[in-house]
């Protein structure tokens, strides 16, 4: 096998979705234009297939990607000795202490290590505070981060700490400016991820039919989720998307899940009301408040009125809109790829 620069380690199948890829192949690319070639590993056949689809190929070491334990580490690092690795990514929710016990043990146990830290995974579920890693370099961009409680982990000072959304891998084709600026709100977008938990979309959805009675609403229906759509013309569904960004650059306004869509949505400048869904998207909701970057519904009790009240909030200063959308592009400003791609390959 030919040599290689960098080393990810990341899933995309039945049981991981899309995200860990996509923001990984982000991170490639950036990879690539520094001059560095990449390499990426996963579980099955099923994970190389996908990655095909958007141009990748994927080296299959077999493995239950949702319990990585110190055979698939040593399986990794092995394989990171044979190509000569500069570097290693490590993406996935799967991993354990022993999965890092295992890269440590193998063949490749001097390749740096770089882990995504999301603060959860498969075998501990949602951690209020960071877990310790043997890694070299650790990387939460979340809006709700704590750099403390990193240093305060890892106060050793052995593993470099990449805290902060400057590191968020937004893909480049949500680096356009959108329609921050307008003094009319026209176009609404309505997203709840994947899913649509509480029936945030119909909720959402009739609230701006009830705040503005000339616009359109754009509702983006997940690969998981239904949609009971009124029946009114200004309501447009969208189903089975993958790239939002054309809406995204359309909208005036936006009414979205406090997931990963966030830095999306901060990237390309759109006002936002975020309502976090499930639990683990408190934190990064009272982040995105936290920083100025838009209005957030943590309650969704009585969800329609609030949702009034915070779009007619927006539609009440154009001024208002277009300070959040900078400190939007401030926070989340399209450089986060090429960040972590200088950490893999600087």
């Amino acid at each position: 096998m030919d040599s290689v620069d960098v080393v990810i380690r990341a899933d995309w199948n039945e049981a991981v979705g899309s995200g860990h890829a996509m923001r990984c192949n982000a991170i490639a690319q950036e990879v690539e234009q520094l001059g560095g070639s990449v390499l990426f590993v996963v579980s099955s056949e099923e994970s190389a297939e996908n990655l095909a689809s958007i141009g990748r190929s994927g080296f299959v070491l077999p493995a239950d990607c949702l319990h990585l334990e110190a055979d698939e580490g040593f399986a990794l690092g092995d394989l990171c000795h044979e190509v000569h690795a500069k570097s290693i990514l490590v993406d996935t929710y799967g991993i354990t202490d022993g999965f890092f016990g295992g890269l440590r043990c193998s063949p490749g146990h001097d390749v740096p290590i770089t882990w995504i830290d999301d603060l959860y995974t498969y075998e501990l579920g949602e951690c209020a505070r960071p877990v310790w890693r043997d890694v070299d370099q650790v990387i939460d961009y979340s809006f709700g981060v704590s750099i403390s409680d990193y240093e305060a982990v890892y106060a050793d000072g052995k593993t470099k700490i990449c805290i902060a959304p400057a590191y968020a891998p937004v893909r480049p084709q949500f680096c356009d400016d959108g329609n921050g600026d307008r003094d009319f709100i026209k176009r609404i977008l309505v997203t709840s991820g994947s899913t649509n938990e509480r029936s945030l979309l119909e909720r959402a959805a009739l609230a701006c039919l009830k705040a503005f009675p000339d616009v359109q609403v754009d509702v983006v229906v997940g690969a998981l989720a239904s949609f009971d759509a009124p029946s009114d013309d200004r309501v447009v569904t969208h189903r089975g998307l993958t790239d939002l960004s054309s809406l995204m650059r359309d909208a005036d306004l936006c009414i979205s899940a406090a997931g990963t869509t966030l830095y999306e949505l901060s990237a390309v400048g759109v006002p936002t009301i975020a309502v976090p869904v499930v639990e683990n998207q408190i934190p990064n909701a009272k982040g995105f408040e936290r920083l100025g970057l838009g209005l957030v519904v943590h309650d969704d009790r009585d969800l329609p009125q609030k949702l009034i009240a915070a779009l007619k909030w927006y539609e009440a200063d154009s001024q208002r809109r277009r300070e959040y959308v900078s400190r939007m592009h401030d926070t989340v400003d399209c450089q986060g790829s090429l960040r972590i791609a200088k950490v893999l390959y600087g």
